[in-house]
């Protein structure tokens, strides 16, 4: 390696490291982590022949991907439950994704400097932080490993035609989709790297080489449907239309690319809205535009098409054709697609001193970005600002507020998420249960009428909650007014005949009821 490639390599591992460092002191976020980690008895107890077999069988949270399975319990064997250190492990993997993106692309292009900016603008794009600072999304830069792996071993073999390095990129592509079937499409850059850089003639033999390739991509593509819909990640057509899908698709594309060049307004959950027409009209006619502008040019500057087509290629899986979980659209999705971008501007405008003035733009926004990801507070009240009607992160928020014990500020989240979603179970159950908590906070300071009014509102909100009736009936115990305090026992039984503390709570009050005539 020369000092030139050297000192580059260990500038951009040693920036990347320091913008990202205030990761090492971020918790757990109350989402996603906490079924990955957190509340997983199979993960938090570490490496096991039990959890081992339990990461190549399972479908828990929707996804087949036992390699990201495994990389959490050997992180849990290691740290323990050490948010910090978990965070850390994210953060080399992106400082070693940034490290072979830079490496394999001066591999194939012979430019350093270009590759570098490619490199540089991966490892500091803001758009990138929610796949390093979420302890959840190891699986991108895990996945993103493996599939810059494949990519330099596919580049070697296509140069010596030895066949240990084809296997070599099967073997990475494979262990990449075990760690996040994303890469489905990653046989394609394979082809679009035969056009360039590599240029190698589109011949038959060029595409029998890849049948495999395309082989593992359909078997992953099936089995993470399965599981995807066994787990009822997959929403139906009736209730997210395929027009629906087509429009959110395209304008989801467009604003892939707005935030790229200006990224703002980022957000961990961007709930899914009616798409405008106009929208998606003005986003298609952009999108045509580009690709027109991209064959046309392809000729005399072929990593035009090669980037643009990997960018509009490996965002098809999460594009929302497919429409999985409750997001139009997620930064995380952008880790690897956006290098396509990234090439496109970097071999077109080899302009050192604006390059180095984006960078320091970028240095700046995605250390603002680093610091939201420090705790679950700070995220969703930042993803509440930046959108709007976001029910969900209101709901995660109110969850947030109620673990720490501040019901008022729970109640006006969960309040919030009823006036946007009024029809949404979970927003009501969430709300009951609040103002259960909050009822049963007040009691124990004595505040009974208070108290009363909140096991009122959650038996209200939700009539099966058979504990709001035994604490209503228990307060008014307390109260004197006995009879009523009956009543509600006797509701809480009807509900749950098995709740032992209301079966105890009435037959006291039987008794004193007794001793009194």
């Amino acid at each position: 390696m020369s000092s030139a490639k050297f000192l580059i390599c260990f500038l951009l591992a040693v920036v990347t490291a320091g913008i990202y460092w205030p990761v090492h002191r971020a918790e757990f976020v109350n989402y996603d982590d906490v079924d990955y980690v957190v509340e997983n008895t199979h993960v938090r107890g570490g490496l096991t022949l039990d959890s081992v077999k339990w990461a190549f069988t399972t479908d828990h949270v929707g996804n087949w991907h036992p390699l990201t399975w495994l990389s959490h319990m050997t992180d849990v064997q290691l740290f323990g439950m050490n948010a910090g250190a978990h965070h850390a492990v994210n953060l080399l993997f992106h400082i070693a994704n940034a490290l072979l993106l830079l490496l394999l692309l001066e591999r194939m292009t012979h430019a350093l400097w270009p590759s570098a900016m490619v490199a540089a603008l991966f490892a500091w794009h803001p758009l990138h932080v929610e796949s390093v600072a979420w302890v959840a999304e190891r699986k991108d830069v895990l996945s993103t490993l493996f599939g810059l792996m494949a990519l330099w071993a596919y580049a070697e073999y296509a140069e010596s035609a030895k066949r240990n390095y084809w296997w070599a990129a099967l073997v990475c592509f494979a262990l990449g989709l075990m760690a996040k079937p994303m890469l489905v499409t990653l046989p394609f850059v394979f082809l679009l790297l035969d056009y360039w850089p590599l240029k190698r003639p589109l011949r038959i033999p060029a595409i029998k080489e890849k049948l495999p390739f395309f082989m593992l991509s359909a078997a992953s593509s099936i089995v993470t449907f399965a599981v995807q819909r066994h787990g009822g990640a997959v929403a139906a057509l009736e209730t997210v239309s395929f027009r629906h899908r087509v429009l959110n698709a395209v304008i989801a594309y467009a604003t892939y690319l707005r935030k790229t060049f200006l990224p703002t307004d980022l957000a961990v959950i961007y709930p899914i809205s009616a798409p405008r027409w106009w929208e998606a009209a003005i986003a298609f006619t952009l999108l045509l535009t580009i690709s027109i502008a991209a064959i046309y040019l392809a000729r005399s500057h072929p990593w035009l098409l090669v980037g643009w087509l990997w960018f509009l290629g490996m965002l098809i899986p999460v594009i929302g054709l497919v429409q999985v979980g409750s997001q139009s659209m997620a930064d995380r999705y952008t880790y690897l697609p956006l290098v396509g971008i990234f090439i496109i501007v970097v071999w077109t405008a080899a302009d050192v001193a604006s390059s180095i003035a984006v960078l320091a733009v970028l240095l700046v926004l995605t250390s603002m970005q680093v610091r939201v990801w420090h705790d679950s507070q700070a995220l969703f009240e930042h993803a509440i600002a930046v959108t709007r009607d976001n029910h969900i992160a209101h709901s995660i928020l109110g969850r947030v507020f109620v673990n720490s014990g501040r019901f008022e500020e729970a109640q006006s989240h969960f309040e919030e998420t009823l006036r946007i979603v009024p029809n949404s179970a979970e927003a009501r159950v969430n709300l009951s249960r609040t103002h259960y908590n909050f009822g049963n906070a007040l009691m124990k300071q004595n505040q009974l009428e208070p108290a009363i009014a909140h096991f009122a509102e959650a038996a209200r909100l939700d009539p099966q909650m058979a504990e709001a009736q035994n604490n209503w009936a228990y307060a008014l115990t307390l109260q004197g007014r006995l009879r009523e305090a009956a009543e509600h026992y006797a509701a809480a039984l009807r509900i749950n005949p098995d709740l032992v503390e209301a079966r105890l709570n009435a037959a006291r009050l039987e008794e004193q009821l007794r001793g009194g005539r």
